[in-house]
């Protein structure tokens, strides 16, 4: 069985993080949790650059390495490095208060006029809250060490400074500050929501603590398994745009149906999951 070394972060965010979700009219809405192909992305462009790459080729190998030794959670906004204090699908309102702002924008036709048609409101989470408070996303990651490709190791503060994770990169969105070690605790943000985590011959498993009580998915659920599970809540057609050869979001990914996190367990009904290279939950026969 590989060995699998895990780390708690809190990444303090420096700028305005976007995370697309749905278009209504000229409103680009964010999501209100970081998914775990963002997190991905973050990882393999940090890894490649720490590396030295510039062709599309060293990107590759990065992809491949990390998704070979590397697991993650989703991550979540908090004004705690310790524990996630608002989750946005128990008080929604309350979360998008304090977490929730936006930027209205328009294209310039000739650096004076604005280009008709083009104005938008775009969502994003705010570095600071509206009382000033300092905004950080807490994340679980495991890693095993890879001999294919040598990188920075991401368990460790110092691969995240000055990483930048979501949309609108070029304005310098989603930029990381620094990050912020937690130390292990047997109660870790993810344990506090219900949930344990332990190493497996295919990477790591998690699983519920308490099969008597409910408990809400910190994750996308595949929810086409053979492996029955119940779940209350959406289903949406996860998407992401993939770079190929320079040519950045040109193809679509295969839309992958699964339960949004947040979805609630049905009581009494065993739950374990395997964490997919991109974050995903994808359930598994329990144990």
């Amino acid at each position: 069985m590989p060995q699998w070394t895990s780390a708690v972060l809190a990444l303090e965010l420096a700028s305005p993080l976007h995370l697309g979700n749905r278009v209504a009219g000229n409103w680009k809405q964010t999501r209100r949790y970081v998914v775990g192909r963002s997190v991905w992305g973050a990882i393999v462009d940090r890894s490649a650059r720490a590396k030295g790459a510039q062709e599309p080729d060293d990107f590759r190998k990065a992809q491949i390495a990390v998704s070979e030794s590397i697991r993650f959670s989703y991550a979540f906004p908090s004004t705690s490095c310790e524990e996630v204090t608002l989750w946005p699908w128990k008080e929604p309102a309350e979360f998008d208060w304090t977490y929730v702002n936006s930027y209205a924008s328009t294209a310039l036709v000739d650096g004076h006029s604005k280009e008709d048609g083009s104005l938008h409101e775009t969502e994003y989470l705010a570095p600071k809250t509206r009382s000033g408070q300092q905004v950080y996303l807490l994340v679980k990651l495991w890693c095993q060490s890879s001999p294919d490709y040598a990188f920075f190791d991401p368990l460790t503060p110092a691969f995240w400074a000055g990483a930048q994770i979501g949309g609108e990169k070029g304005y310098g969105w989603g930029r990381i500050r620094r990050a912020h070690s937690i130390p292990a605790a047997a109660d870790d943000w993810m344990s506090s929501a219900g949930w344990t985590s332990e190493p497996d011959s295919g990477g790591v498993i998690v699983k519920r603590r308490n099969p008597e009580k409910e408990v809400s998915a910190l994750a996308h659920v595949t929810a086409s398994s053979p492996v029955n599970t119940e779940w209350i809540g959406n289903v949406e057609p996860l998407l992401g745009r993939e770079t190929h050869s320079h040519r950045p979001g040109l193809k679509i990914a295969c839309a992958v149906p699964a339960y949004q996190p947040g979805s609630k367990s049905c009581p009494l009904t065993p739950m374990a999951f395997q964490i997919t290279a991109q974050g995903l939950w994808t359930p598994v026969p329990a144990r």
